[in-house]
């Protein structure tokens, strides 16, 4: 009698609530204009049963129909896209929707609560400790790790037979790993054997397309997670027999992401699982995100001789001033490079998409969208807007000069994200991706093998060339 009389309870309950929160929530989605939806499953068959590359394809279609807002259903999950700057800077300035989306809670197994996926008090916390730990005086001391990797990467390029590299993508994932397990964790991969550096990067992009797509997301995690488990005691213990090592023969260890942390940690509550969080995040982050905006900034400098001669020039012009060196301060003379790479990351967003979750209900256009939903932030199309990107599809580096920059619309652009929950380490991916354009163009001559028009293009977690890319690399 008394579960009857319960389980009458719970479903007038379910009921109540349907009828008076969600029929409120889907007359408000519904309002919003979208592409036809299947019953109960909604969008479902377009997002699963489709390849990345007409994932891509598919996106292009709907923000040409529905310009730059719209919804979809996946099962009772409504998903609202957004590519216009003023939406975009409404939702990122908002100190209350700034909640990552649902999709990335597939990363906690590994990620836990690092920055990229806490929340709320626990963000505010890690946010305020890490931030030091990106400050200018900080990132001098990482410089000397970004150019040693960066002239091994140009040392190796000259052993390449022909010159020709078979595939950029993984020679320049390669070179940023180095760069991103030195700086996070004081390890150099160069003592780590090509085959489990190869599976880090692999696993990576198998991840990805987990996150995107309907692979056996709960397996590919724990094989994840059994991976990290099983390196991780490994570096720990190679860390400190490098440490142990150094201290015996009278050497000064390098400064690390981790020692920062471990120092952060005696006058806060970090935990050494927090610390870990911290470290995994920053390799997430740092590495093939670098990569990919790397791999399509040669590319197009490949293509476009004037703009690479240009920088070739700019960066020769630098480093005589200071000794045949590249500086730290020297970085900050490189303006037309910082050009072509913001305008490489225009055109090709390695970061093509932020998820936010609405808290609350916010005014979007003409429309209001309901707390509760699922916000696409649609990077790609936001970088290609013609009214704010004359001739969008056009490489132009000078789109990003001072006096065109301050006219534009301070949310038209956001490589980086922005708001409060920005990349924290965008400076020093910046300050990387210099370092090693300026060695390439020092040491090499660029040439395409293939016209960057014909490389199909995918994506999983980043946008990613779908082929690989061969580039000539003529010693200079």
């Amino acid at each position: 009698m008394i579960t009857s009389v319960l389980l009458s309870c719970a479903v007038f309950a379910f009921l109540y609530y349907y009828v008076i929160h969600l029929a409120r929530f889907r007359r408000l989605i519904n309002l919003i204009p979208g592409p036809p939806m299947f019953p109960i499953i909604g969008d479902i068959g377009s997002m699963t049963f489709t390849s990345t590359e007409q994932f891509l394809e598919l996106i292009v279609a709907r923000f040409k129909k529905y310009n730059c807002l719209y919804k979809i259903w996946l099962f009772m999950i409504a998903y609202i896209i957004i590519s216009h700057p003023d939406d975009i800077q409404t939702l990122v300035n908002s100190t209350r929707n700034n909640e990552k989306g649902m999709a990335y809670t597939l990363l906690h197994s590994w990620l836990g609560d690092g920055l990229l996926l806490s929340k709320g008090a626990k963000w505010q916390e890690r946010r305020k400790i890490l931030t030091p730990a990106f400050h200018f005086h900080i990132l001098k001391r990482f410089f000397d790790i970004l150019i040693e990797e960066s002239n091994h990467m140009a040392k190796s390029l000259k052993d390449i037979k022909s010159s020709t590299v078979e595939d950029l993508a993984s020679v320049v994932s390669h070179h940023t790993l180095n760069i991103i397990s030195e700086t996070s964790m004081g390890i150099s991969l160069r003592n780590v054997s090509t085959l489990e550096q190869q599976q880090y990067r692999e696993t990576i992009h198998e991840l990805g397309e987990t996150l995107f797509y309907r692979y056996p997301i709960v397996q590919v995690i724990k094989e994840r997670k059994q991976y990290h488990e099983s390196t991780n005691g490994r570096f720990l213990n190679f860390e400190k027999a490098e440490e142990d090592e150094e201290i015996i023969g009278g050497g000064k260890k390098r400064l690390a992401m981790l020692d920062l942390l471990i120092a952060a940690s005696k006058d806060t509550n970090l935990s050494d699982l927090d610390i870990r969080e911290e470290v995994d995040t920053f390799m997430f982050e740092g590495h093939d995100t670098v990569a990919m905006a790397l791999t399509f900034a040669i590319l197009l400098l490949a293509e476009h001789k004037d703009a690479q001669d240009r920088v070739r020039d700019e960066v020769n012009a630098v480093m005589e001033e200071n000794g045949g060196k590249l500086t730290m301060a020297a970085l900050q003379n490189l303006t037309y490079l910082e050009r072509c790479l913001k305008e490489t990351m225009r055109l090709y967003p390695s970061v093509f998409f932020i998820l936010r979750k609405l808290t609350e209900d916010v005014k979007m256009q003409s429309y209001l969208v309901p707390g509760g939903t699922q916000v696409y932030i649609d990077i790609l199309h936001l970088h290609k807007n013609p009214e704010f990107w004359p001739n969008p599809e056009i490489f132009d580096p000078d789109r990003f000069l001072p006096e065109l920059v301050q006219d534009r619309h301070p949310f038209a652009y956001v490589p980086f994200s922005a708001g409060s929950r920005n990349c924290i380490g965008q400076r020093f991916a910046m300050m990387e991706m210099k370092v090693v354009v300026a060695t390439l163009v020092h040491n090499f001559y660029l040439e395409s093998m293939q016209r960057l028009a014909d490389v199909r293009v995918t994506c999983n977690i980043l946008l990613r060339p779908a082929e690989r890319l061969r580039v000539k690399f003529v010693p200079i």
